[in-house]
């Protein structure tokens, strides 16, 4: 919110700049230019005020801030306004008509407040503003620069906007993870199958088997790549599988006589090792083992954008 408050309050100060300036005044072009851009990044951050995976918090490590974004996003979170009102809301993808309609409506007020400023020309206070829109980086600077707020039009705005949930602590709502960063992972499956017969021609008889799976993985799940088809996970997995004998007879046709062990079962019990690899690609599966070397050092926006494409052909 400290974001759109400086963006807006540049939006209105070029905004009533503008105004209070003769219809010759040269820059009066890139004034309303410089006015709009201002307010339509100010924007951005205020929508971003009511997605629920926003308003729970960023605290914590990416992992943490992703996996809690999502969760909240898709399974929605109750929330009041400083001004009373209640809500549930979600975000993202999850956004509802609710959500949209709730948002709106503060949306509009900040821009109303730009549209009136454009209109009103009689300002008692000198008004000082860039012409140009503002070029403050937030992605470098973890301060926020100082400067003059009109109190009473933010605070219209932040009166409608959702109340954040609390930092780490007592009260804090649930934190949840998403693979981000290095990560080992486990994973375990029960299997079930039916058969049609078995390996001769003649084992026509149907039946079962079962079996049990254990895995364990290496990889790495890449922040910057995440997108709505691809989740930015590459890794190794290394596993066991056991399958049990089948239900149907080697020796017997008949459907109700069950195998009573593995030499007899049409299917005996087996285990073997297991091997995956999960790694998106740009063309061909694999080529991107061969781009990193290649291009690590040489071209890395180069790999950087294989990587992007690859991640949505996923």
């Amino acid at each position: 919110m400290g974001a759109y408050a400086y963006y807006h309050q540049q939006a209105l100060a070029k905004a009533r700049l503008y105004a209070s300036q003769p219809k010759d005044y040269p820059n009066k072009n890139q004034l309303i230019m410089g006015a709009l851009a201002d307010e339509a990044f100010a924007i951005h951050f205020l929508q971003d005020a009511f997605a629920a995976g926003h308003i729970a918090g960023s605290w914590g490590n990416a992992s943490q801030q992703k996996g809690t974004h999502d969760y909240y996003n898709e399974h929605g979170l109750a929330v009041d306004s400083w001004d009373g009102k209640k809500q549930v809301v979600f975000g993202d993808a999850y956004l509802n008509k609710e959500d949209a309609a709730l948002t709106a409506k503060t949306v509009a007020s900040s821009l109303g407040q730009l549209l009136e400023s454009l209109t009103l020309s009689d300002f008692t206070q000198p008004i000082q503003a860039s012409t140009l829109a503002d070029t403050f980086n937030i992605c470098n600077n973890a301060f926020m620069p100082t400067q003059q707020y009109d109190i009473t039009s933010i605070n219209e705005i932040f009166q409608t906007t959702l109340i954040p949930g609390l930092v780490n602590g007592y009260g804090a709502l649930p934190r949840f993870r998403a693979e981000i960063g290095g990560f080992i992972g486990v994973s375990t499956a029960l299997i079930g199958n039916s058969l049609s017969g078995g390996f001769a021609q003649d084992q026509k008889t149907i039946g079962a088997m079962g079996g049990i799976e254990g895995n364990i993985r290496f990889g790495i799940g890449l922040n910057d790549v995440l997108n709505q088809s691809g989740d930015g996970l590459a890794f190794i997995q290394f596993g066991w599988r056991q399958d049990g004998a089948s239900s149907n007879n080697i020796i017997n046709s008949n459907p109700s006589v069950l195998a009573s062990n593995s030499i007899t079962s049409a299917i005996p019990a087996r285990a073997g090792f297991n091997f995956r690899i999960r790694m998106p690609f740009y063309l061909i599966p694999g080529d991107l083992l061969l781009a990193i070397p290649a291009l690590l050092f040489t071209s890395p926006k180069t790999l950087s954008k294989m990587g992007v494409a690859a991640e949505m052909e996923d």
